[in-house]
């Protein structure tokens, strides 16, 4: 019964990473944002300087001291801003689910995106994926190895038993 538990938990992580866009509609009140949109320091951020990777790789790393680039998005047609994604480092995700959104032109900060200050319902499906990849740490990866053998034990004893029980019936 309690090895039912994480594998539950891993079947639950699974599904809200397979669906995020559901999962964050059933788990977010209706008409609570996903992000916050406002900037959290000045609009215009970089004065006397391009707006290069190097300058606003920089900027994002005053914004959030400490805190490692995980992933940078160039301008695209779809989404015309460059976007740098960081991980905090008190964050769980190690994905880097904060981002800031500069304009590729000017430098200017469109959007800052702190994922410490977020939600709960954003915050939650952000946690599942360290949930369902073990990345709580060793402990956790201990836990989630040996509820896995235990549920493989379990099918592995029903199985046995089933066999057993058919091979007692066809004797008879």
């Amino acid at each position: 019964a309690i090895s039912i538990l994480p594998v539950l938990l891993i079947a639950i992580t699974g599904v809200i990473l397979v669906y995020p866009t559901e999962a964050r509609q059933i788990l977010l009140p209706a008409g609570e944002p996903v992000r916050d949109a406002a900037p959290d320091s000045p609009a215009v951020i970089l004065t006397n300087s391009s707006p290069d990777w190097h300058n606003l790789l920089r900027h994002s790393q005053t914004l959030y001291p400490g805190a490692r680039i995980r992933w940078i998005q160039p301008e695209t047609e779809t989404s015309p801003k460059r976007v740098i994604g960081l991980q905090q480092a008190s964050a769980w995700n190690t994905s880097g689910q904060s981002s800031v959104h500069f304009d590729p032109e000017s430098g200017a900060l469109l959007a800052n995106s702190n994922a410490l200050l977020r939600p709960a319902g954003p915050r939650l499906v952000d946690f599942s994926y360290p949930l369902h990849t073990g990345r709580l740490g060793l402990w956790y990866r201990i836990l989630l190895t040996l509820s896995g053998l235990a549920l493989a034990m379990i099918s592995l004893f029903g199985l046995r038993s089933f066999l057993k029980r058919e091979s007692r019936e066809r004797k008879s």
